[in-house]
């Protein structure tokens, strides 16, 4: 392709678009997982059954450890498209397409057209930011406000000329997060940018970014009194408690300082590989002034928010998208950055590093469908198919050399793979929408038990019907239960029982449907016959 070719700009945008429509529309099917995403789901269903736009229940009782803004979105997609996971899905798949716009856009006006792409194509072809941006959870939407905010405060106080209009931009960004997630927002976004101002020598300006986070402090301020009005108790279970107590003291979710770390390296492969590659072997040609300060930004976004939640008490995986999609952002601009200028670099023959990415990328079009097979994820029909993928993408390798185009080609055939295949099979072992469904074919006079508590997924996926509650302590009327009532479905947590249980049954439950999920269906064994 000629350098500089608006063509091959062209191009490469749309199969950019192409691509990320396609992974981030293509999971929409994929069932809820107990307990986070149905937990999520299902309170949005309650609200808008009862009418209540300010009060979250989940099995009766106020839940106020989380602010509502993930409810209402999801509230307002039931109404448009009728109560479903898919419509549930909606939400978080608009807050990672929100993320990966918002990226571009920014990157393509502060540091150039090519490096827009590599770097917003690095985000989208790393499966671990793209896993997380698209469950329904409140992650997604704190991972395209933390990356707004971050983006708009660079357009406003970042590059030579002031914009204050940009700080407008912000403080809705951020205001979006803290209804999303609540304050964790202010500081992975304050720190960064302060100390972006003070690294680029642009300390003048701090006056400013203070303005801005004054006026975000208002505005949460508001909220969260008019939440506190409305549900007295709020600001204490959830400002006092969901986040200093749980960050200083844990009360869940505790893991080491280290916890991050592994997933982080290993959700942005292959670019945590290729591009120390490259800097190894270009270091010395290398000038980051062009893009310096977006990458200062970026890179100081990213480890504000690795080191924030690696020291918070309390830790889970789906964190990482408050700062990892700011980590594939930069190496993406590092990438380009280590690349020859013009678009034609990246057609060209044997390019350093090519060979490494489309090994790399073919790798795991063919391994991947026999893990998931091993794991009952997907078809064994999928190990043929994509093994003659990634043999007509080793053959292309031969025939055409190693290219950058050819291995993000097989890089984004194996991140689709998984996203639209391999996540479906993942959730169907943590959901009990198939089960369910069989049930309702082949039982559907079903009654259905939970023990030892109520769950999510079972209220979702359950039309119509009653779930019964028992708790741990109800084994004997569990078991009279299970007796009198031949058609009962029993949803545990595992299919090893109690021993309470177990000896009030006097026996054992088998498996009520052809699926293993989570919660386990199982039922009395039907009596032999004489």
């Amino acid at each position: 392709m000629p350098e500089n070719n608006n063509s091959a700009e062209r191009y490469w945008l749309i199969a950019l678009v192409l691509v990320t429509a396609t992974i981030c529309f293509g999971s929409l099917n994929a069932p809820l997982v107990e307990p986070t995403e149905a937990r999520y789901a299902l309170i949005a269903a309650d609200m808008l059954e009862n009418d209540s736009w300010f009060i979250p229940y989940l099995n009766g009782e106020p839940y106020l450890d989380k602010p509502p803004l993930l409810y209402w979105a999801i509230m307002s997609v039931y109404r448009l498209f009728g109560l479903s996971d898919a419509t549930a899905r909606l939400v978080p798949t608009i807050c990672s397409l929100g993320t990966i716009i918002v990226s571009w856009i920014w990157l393509r006006t502060s540091v150039g057209n090519r490096a827009a792409l590599l770097a917003t194509s690095v985000l989208v072809l790393s499966p671990r930011a793209m896993y997380y941006m698209e469950m329904v959870a409140m992650d997604a939407p704190i991972g395209f406000a933390v990356t707004a905010t971050i983006a708009s405060l660079h357009m406003a106080l970042g590059r030579e000329r002031l914009a204050p209009l940009w700080l407008i931009s912000a403080t809705l960004a951020t205001l979006v997060g803290v209804l999303s997630k609540g304050p964790v927002i202010l500081v992975v976004t304050l720190v960064p940018a302060g100390l972006a101002l003070l690294v680029t020598h642009t300390h003048k300006r701090l006056a400013w970014l203070g303005i801005w986070f004054t006026a975000a402090i208002l505005g949460s301020g508001l909220y969260f009194l008019w939440l506190e009005r409305m549900s007295p108790g709020f600001c204490y279970h959830f400002l006092f408690r969901h986040n200093l107590e749980r960050f200083a003291t844990p009360f869940d979710h505790e893991g080491p300082w280290w916890y991050h770390l592994p997933g982080t390296w290993l959700g942005a492969l292959p670019w945590t590989l290729l591009v120390p590659f490259l800097w190894w072997k270009n270091r010395a040609a290398v000038s980051l002034s062009s893009s310096q300060t977006t990458i200062i930004w970026l890179s100081l976004s990213f480890l504000t928010g690795l080191i924030f939640f690696s020291i918070a008490g309390s830790k889970r995986a789906s964190y990482c998208t408050a700062f990892l999609p700011q980590g594939c952002l930069a190496l993406g601009l590092l990438l380009d950055k280590y690349l020859p200028s013009g678009w034609s670099e990246l057609s060209r023959r044997n390019s350093v590093g090519a060979a490494w990415l489309t090994w790399l990328g073919c790798a795991p079009v063919m391994a991947l469908p026999i893990i998931g097979y091993i794991l009952d994820w997907c078809s064994y029909q999928w190990i043929p198919i994509m093994a003659c993928i990634a043999v007509v993408g080793f053959a292309a390798a031969i025939v055409l050399g190693s290219r950058w185009d050819l291995g993000m080609a097989m890089a984004a055939i194996a991140v689709l793979f998984g996203q639209t295949v391999l996540l479906s099979g993942h959730h169907e072992h943590f959901s009990p929408r198939k089960a369910i469904r069989w049930l309702s074919k082949h039982q559907p006079d079903a009654i259905f038990a939970c023990y030892p508590h109520a769950f999510e997924s079972m209220e979702f996926y359950v039309d119509n019907k009653e779930l019964i509650i028992f708790e741990t302590g109800q084994e004997a009327e569990l078991a009279d239960f299970l007796k009198q009532k031949p058609n009962a479905v029993l949803a545990a947590k595992g299919n090893k029982l109690p021993t309470a249980l177990t000896a009030a049954i006097k026996g054992t439950l088998k498996q009520a449907t052809p699926f293993k999920a989570t919660p386990w269906l199982m039922k009395l064994p039907e009596p032999s016959l004489p």
